[in-house]
């Protein structure tokens, strides 16, 4: 295959310079930018199943946020700055609103297509700006620790009361309800609240939304698993279940048992990995025949369409396409979202992964015997193919534990075998139907994902046997310090090898209790 790297830089262009918004999470602003992808079809989906509660994973940069942001335009009562629906009567279809424009109007930079959902009248007429909507964001930041975690969650529910705060004035709240929606709403006051406020809160959200409009909520959660994942291996085991029970018990007080409030709810995360039984709900997890599938992530034709508006040159977009690989779902072939616009706009590969913090202590994880065995039997196989025990599910409580099992427990090399794949570093070829083992691939073989591997690697090679910068060049310097043309004794230049070799070799004999004994 011809290195992509080498194909021509310059490329006939649009007209004018083409508006491509890498960083996008809003969905109208992803809907007016040139790289826009019609994903409104998800709406229907969500909106015809009976189920209550959907939980959705995939990788970083496959478009969760961007399409709960769609979800959220769409399903929201649009109101005045005092709470008053624009739309005076919930039963009568919603047609004077922005958002109503926003979904029926020709798409900002392809003004002969209309969005899909635009054609599903009875859904439009049905839902569209029906619900009051819940929106709690998790993403971003490090918590290491229990007080990291109620001052993220107050933060994060600070937000998702001040998207309704004309309820701090709503005529059919009590004082009391007014006064607590203004305590969330205040920069300050909100601080005060402790551990038992948060877990209570946004089911007091929901329950003033609902005496407020006199509908049940919609409520939407971005990244739902972001606390567990970044405090699992952060804390210690009984600080991670202390904040694993409180961070689930917010989810358990909003879903369960609040019928009265709740209508639906749709999550997005990244892992399965830590999923609660607080939550019950229609699981979707990522690389698995999966019932949204075509909506997170490109398939080939969607990548194929973007192609075609960018007018790639000649073999160019054969090459991208061949390069990135892509993920086997089933019988459909995912991509990286982020992957493709990166390279539209910048015309050269950019690793995804790369500084991204999408799976952390990688380089903890290779002291696991199996799974650095495999890392490097992928990095010097042609067919970039390994083959490992699986298990199909794994519990957070599992998780907690890991710090205290052996290096080399095949359980836990399950795990993270699971968390690897959950994350988008490995794509399933298929499954050893006699073994019960899964063949795994790197999902861009000449690239990214293997980057990553051989830089973990590295680093924990260096750590393991103590090789910095300084313990290598000092020997270089011994080396080249020896002299064979110098009629020196044979012993003697052996010696000066033998100090080299102890250099190098001190902190492998430590480790077994030994010193260093290389000698004549």
């Amino acid at each position: 295959m011809e290195d992509i790297q080498t194909l021509p830089r310059k490329r006939q262009r649009l007209i004018e310079e083409p508006d491509i918004r890498l960083s996008a999470c809003d969905f109208r602003d992803v809907l007016e930018s040139d790289c826009f992808v019609d994903k409104t079809m998800l709406i229907k989906e969500v909106l015809n199943e009976s189920e209550e509660c959907f939980v959705i994973t995939a990788p970083r940069r496959f478009g969760k946020s961007i399409n709960l942001s769609m979800l959220k335009l769409f399903l929201t009562i649009e109101v005045d700055e005092n709470g008053q629906r624009i739309t005076k009567s919930i039963e009568k279809p919603v047609h004077d609103t922005k958002n109503y424009r926003c979904f029926t109007s020709p798409i900002p930079k392809l003004p002969e297509r209309k969005l899909k959902i635009s054609k599903e009248i009875e859904i439009l007429n049905k839902h569209l700006g029906k619900y009051p909507v819940i929106f709690v964001d998790f993403r971003g930041g490090l918590v290491q620790s229990f007080k990291d975690v109620i001052e993220k969650c107050k933060k994060v529910i600070h937000n998702s009361y001040l998207e309704h705060e004309y309820l701090c004035r709503s005529k059919k709240l009590n004082t009391y309800e007014k006064n607590i929606c203004k305590k969330w709403c205040s920069e300050t006051e909100y601080n005060t609240f402790d551990a038992v406020d948060v877990v209570s809160s946004l089911k007091g959200l929901s329950k003033c939304l609902f005496k407020h409009f006199d509908h049940k909520c919609f409520v939407l959660i971005d990244i739902y698993d972001s606390v567990c994942s970044t405090s699992r291996f952060q804390v210690e085991e009984t600080a991670f279940r202390d904040i694993k029970m409180f961070y689930l018990s917010i989810f358990g007080f909003l879903l369960k048992g609040n019928k009265k409030n709740v209508c639906s709810s749709f999550i997005t995360g990244i892992s399965y990995i830590g999923h609660s039984n607080n939550i019950n709900n229609v699981s979707d997890k990522f690389v698995q025949n999966r019932k949204f599938i075509n909506f997170y992530g490109l398939t080939f034709d969607e990548v194929e369409d973007l192609g075609k508006r960018f007018s790639f040159e000649e073999g160019e977009f054969e090459n991208f396409v061949e390069y990135y690989n892509g993920y086997e779902c089933g019988e459909k072939k995912i991509f990286n979202m982020w992957s493709l616009i990166s390279y539209l706009k910048f015309q050269k590969i950019k690793n995804v992964w790369k500084e991204s913090g999408m799976v952390m202590n990688i380089t903890d994880t290779l002291k696991i015997l199996e799974v650095q065995s495999c890392l490097n039997t992928l990095l010097n196989h042609s067919d970039n193919t390994i083959e490992v025990d699986f298990v199909e599910k794994i519990h957070v409580d599992q998780i907690s534990k890991l710090k205290k099992v052996l290096v080399n427990d095949l359980a836990n090399s399950c795990i993270r075998f699971n968390f690897l794949l959950e994350h988008g570093y490995f794509a399933i070829c298929n499954i050893n139907e006699n073994t019960r083992k899964v063949v795994l691939r790197s999902p861009d073989p000449y690239n990214e994902s293997r980057s990553q591997f051989e830089q973990k690697l590295k680093i924990y090679y260096e750590r393991l046997y103590k090789l910095n910068f300084y313990t290598v060049e000092h020997c270089f310097i011994r080396w080249n310090a020896i002299n064979f043309n110098v009629e020196d004794s044979i012993k003697d230049n052996l010696n000066k090898i033998c100090k080299i070799l102890n250099i190098i070799f001190k902190s492998i004999l430590l480790l077994r209790g030994n010193e260093a004994t290389f000698h004549i």
